[in-house]
């Protein structure tokens, strides 16, 4: 059972945004959020994997919630095909008619030694409508430091416990029954740079601290045909702290 697990998050770790798989975390923003990410593995058989992925995002008036199936075939030992099945329901206020966000993601990977390269698209159908981006997932080790990320969502760079990373959200929700926001810029979304720093507590339990700012930070408010009313600048620093159990 233990190898079954172990077979199962190296899957995850081949097509998940960072350098380490890490199934249990928890951190805390100084504007007030709370975010914990679960990965559980489901089923192995051969060269099929199945996995679970939680996420959530909870804020005093606002909530995201996130669901994903993630499915792996490895055609062999060098190229794998990846598809992640998404449900993102966000609620401002308590609002029951909040919008579930459906979509998919599906990656073609090539390993070159460690490293890895892949192309894909992302689809989901948002509040405003669909959402189509083409997908480039890298993972590149050079001695102490690693190069990767799924682009344009997420990148980073990192040598030894101190890295630099990039991530961009392009989520909507409802506010009222009249108007919904949608976060950032239409294209590239909602971005963040933060500058991170992590240290082993113990050999799986790492602590991380991060700081940075948001470009494109503000969220833009819109009628239900999708009239823009206004927008909303959103704070220009970020900062979190935070605990990950981390397989090693």
């Amino acid at each position: 059972m233990k190898n079954i697990i172990l077979i199962t998050f190296l899957f995850i770790s081949n097509i998940c945004y960072s350098q380490h798989l890490d199934p249990l975390e928890l951190d805390y923003t100084i504007s007030n959020q709370y975010h914990t990410k679960v990965i559980l593995p489901i089923t192995i058989k051969k060269d099929y994997q199945i996995a679970y992925f939680n996420e959530n995002r909870i804020r005093s008036t606002f909530y995201e919630l996130g669901n994903s199936l993630l499915l792996n075939y490895d055609r062999d030992s060098l190229n794998s095909v990846s598809f992640i099945l998404q449900q993102k329901i966000n609620q401002y206020n308590k609002i029951t008619t909040n919008g579930n966000n459906f979509g998919g993601i599906l990656l073609y990977n090539r390993k070159f030694g460690d490293n890895t390269i892949g192309v894909g698209f992302y689809y989901s159908k948002k509040i405003y409508g669909d959402y189509f981006t083409p997908l480039i997932n890298i993972k590149y080790y050079y001695n102490k430091m690693f190069i990767g990320g799924v682009l344009p969502s997420y990148f980073c760079i990192q040598y030894i416990n101190i890295g630099v990373k990039w991530e961009s959200y392009n989520d909507a929700f409802y506010v009222d029954d009249k108007y919904y926001v949608r976060m950032g810029d239409k294209f590239w979304g909602f971005q963040q740079i933060k500058l991170y720093y992590e240290y082993n507590i113990t050999k799986n339990i790492i602590s991380y601290f991060d700081i940075g700012c948001y470009v494109y930070g503000y969220y833009k408010f819109y009628t239900f045909d999708n009239v823009e009313t206004n927008i909303i600048k959103s704070n220009k620093f970020s900062s979190s702290i935070g605990l990950k159990y981390r397989l090693k």
